[in-house]
């Protein structure tokens, strides 16, 4: 199972970001979206900022790699 899941590449299920799950050492993925409480809301949230990468998020990951 694990080996079959570490095969995938930039899987997109529509629910958010690709997820890239051949490096072990690596996060699938490194976008986040940012959402708020909204009681009102289905899920019970809204999207404030569509995903992206942190500032510093890069250059953190590489740091470790090396």
């Amino acid at each position: 199972m694990a080996k079959a899941h570490r095969s995938q590449s930039g899987v997109d299920v529509g629910l958010g970001t690709a997820q890239e799950s051949s490096d072990k050492a690596q996060s699938a993925s490194t976008e986040a979206y940012i959402h708020r409480p909204d009681a009102k809301a289905v899920g019970a949230a809204v999207n404030v900022e569509d995903a992206h990468t942190a500032p510093g998020v890069k250059e953190y990951l590489a740091s470790r790699i090396s």
